[in-house]
């Protein structure tokens, strides 16, 4: 989705990821972002600067960055208040409490008149109450369905070898 629309929707954008993880969003928006910058905090920033570094010539280093992003401490974080044009973010919200603090942190970056896209599972704990508090602040938002192919892919979870559908 971000390779087929990120030409057209990021061009000339400052981005964000939140809560970046492996940071694939992000690599793939710094192809055709002004600017990107991909958060996390602790352990999560080592994997961000290696996996910067396996795709470096894939990606335009010169306009992405790691930068650690505690969302309990969003004001001291190396992210600059609405920074961001368009924020992205992949299965962030899993509980009341990653709600309220994936709402904070997307309150301090996105600039007014931004965009956010995230990708997330809807039945998760958590996600009805994000969408009340994005309505109440009167925020936009725009639902798509999974298409049917991506529910069908078997994904494989850590060391164990679990194999599990979305």
């Amino acid at each position: 989705w971000l390779h087929r629309h990120g030409p057209d929707l990021l061009q000339d954008a400052s981005v964000v990821e939140l809560g970046a993880g492996a940071g694939l969003p992000g690599l793939i928006a710094s192809a055709y972002a002004k600017n990107t910058m991909v958060t996390d905090f602790g352990d999560a920033l080592l994997n961000l600067a290696h996996n910067m570094r396996l795709n470096e010539d894939r990606i335009k280093s010169h306009n992405l960055e790691a930068l650690d992003m505690d969302w309990r401490e969003v004001e001291t974080s190396s992210v600059q208040k609405h920074s961001a044009d368009i924020v992205l973010a992949t299965e962030v919200v899993y509980s009341d409490a990653t709600c309220q603090l994936f709402f904070q942190a997307l309150e301090w970056t996105m600039k007014r008149g931004g965009v956010c896209y995230l990708a997330q599972d809807i039945t998760r704990y958590g996600v009805p109450e994000l969408m009340e508090a994005l309505n109440q602040a009167g925020m936009e938002v725009h639902m798509e369905e999974v298409p049917e192919w991506i529910k069908q892919t078997k994904v494989l979870y850590g060391d164990d070898n679990r194999e599990e559908y979305f």
